[in-house]
């Protein structure tokens, strides 16, 4: 989340006093533009992208699965399955009849909202711009603010570059953006607060806390941006002033020796899980202008937070840590055979556990399936028609950060799993699952 570049007149991660601050000059210079893209003899029409040598990180894996249509010259629009992204073609963008994809994926923008997407056929050009829209949630996001949600794509060489002429509307929590051409595509926030805790084993970043648990937070602020608008930015806005933090909630706050940082403990003692909020209001030197980031922190012990398939993000409360007499343990969320979540992970440490097959290995590895309805989801499937092939493992792995045999395992998880359908003799419908978990024994 917090990849770093350098370099001179390129696009870059700016350092940490200035994301904002440049970050809200950009928009500022944008809104006293004209609203209308720029004309090239080239390509006339389309509207000029952000280049430079930029922000680089891998490229996404695929999370679930793809939406395809036909658009032809006429114009068209597509929309994942889910309604949170659509693409508008206008009359003209296409010279013939081509067939449209829309894949999610992991998202490795700096700080990236919800899953990236990647648009096919891969470098695509349009002869007219497209309009791309990510819809979200204040769930994903910590200041619904026009100045802090932007959008940009990741090209051939790994590198992110930002998109001028975005849209917000924190009314109808829509981003919009031109598109002149297919690739990665991803919204992002320029300015977000960040929570981790510290033990034994080093730190990790989450918004769960047991009861008597300690919690950080800090203002990290990921841009991608041109520098020439450095100068500009810091005689406008000049450097952060100050920054108010509040609680809503129980528990308190403590201050840090930084300003942009804060100290949350949570009540010594309590039974269920609660919700509380932290709030920081950022005042600038040369500005008026107040930005406020929310972030939520849960307290108490023992759950499972599962997103599945673009669904709303379940947590359980119902959860176990169960361990074994050998190298095994399990995590498990749920209280229906319906609806029950069972991960076994092979290994007594913190570290990365990939999906893999049971049946041949015995440490390193993780394993399981979601039931969910009439059909279990699985990491690992086999052909009915094709036994030869043998199991077949999903992409996808377990990633412990803190792990005590017995009395805490703390963690994340993400992937892909296999529909196991009775109905086919080789299942091919694939969905996408990530998560949190945060187990200690009742």
């Amino acid at each position: 989340m917090h990849s770093r570049s350098s370099g001179r007149g390129c696009v870059t991660t700016m350092k940490l006093t200035q994301y904002i601050i440049a970050g809200l000059a950009v928009i500022s210079s944008l809104l006293a533009c004209d609203p209308k893209p720029e004309v090239t003899p080239e390509k006339p029409g389309l509207p000029e992208q952000e280049t430079g040598t930029g922000t680089t990180t891998e490229i996404g894996q695929p999370l679930g699965s793809l939406v395809s249509k036909t658009i032809g010259p006429e114009g068209g629009t597509i929309t994942t399955a889910d309604g949170k992204v659509q693409l508008v073609l206008p009359a003209g963008a296409l010279s013939k009849a081509t067939n449209i994809t829309i894949q999610p994926i992991t998202n490795t923008a700096p700080n990236g909202i919800g899953p990236a997407f990647r648009f096919s056929p891969d470098g695509l050009q349009f002869a007219k711009p497209a309009t791309l829209t990510f819809a979200y949630t204040d769930e994903m996001v910590t200041a619904n603010d026009v100045d802090m949600l932007k959008v940009a794509f990741q090209g051939e060489n790994k590198v992110w570059q930002n998109v001028a002429g975005v849209s917000v509307d924190t009314q109808t929590k829509r981003i919009s953006a031109p598109m002149a051409h297919f690739s990665d595509w991803s919204a992002y926030e320029i300015a977000y607060l960040e929570s981790f805790v510290v033990y034994s084993g080093g730190r990790t970043q989450t918004e769960f806390v047991q009861y008597g648990e300690t919690i950080s937070l800090g203002i990290y602020e990921d841009l991608i941006i041109d520098d020439a608008v450095q100068k500009v930015a810091d005689e406008k806005f000049g450097d952060i002033k100050d920054v108010k933090w509040s609680l809503a909630g129980a528990g308190e706050i403590k201050k840090s020796q930084s300003a942009k940082g804060i100290f949350y403990v949570a009540p010594k003692t309590g039974k269920d899980r609660i919700r509380v909020t932290i709030s920081a209001e950022i005042t600038f030197r040369k500005s008026p202008k107040k930005l406020i980031l929310v972030h939520p922190i849960y307290v108490g012990n023992n759950y499972v937070e599962v997103n599945f398939d673009g669904n709303p993000t379940r947590v359980y409360s119902r959860v176990n840590l169960v361990s074994s007499n050998n190298q095994v343990w399990y995590i498990e969320a749920g209280d229906r055979e319906d609806d029950y979540l069972s991960l076994a992970v092979f290994g007594n440490a913190a570290g990365k556990f990939p999906f893999g097959n049971a049946l041949k290995t015995e440490s390193g590895i993780s394993s399981g399936y979601y039931n969910q309805g009439n059909y279990a989801y699985r990491t690992h499937f086999a052909c009915v028609a094709d036994l030869d092939r043998g199991i077949q493992i999903m992409d996808g792995s377990v990633v412990v950060d803190e792990y005590v045999k017995g009395k805490i395992a703390r963690g994340t998880f993400s992937g892909t799993l296999m529909k196991d359908d009775p109905e086919q003799d080789c299942p091919s419908h694939k969905v996408s699952i990530s998560g949190k978990f945060f187990l200690t024994p009742e």
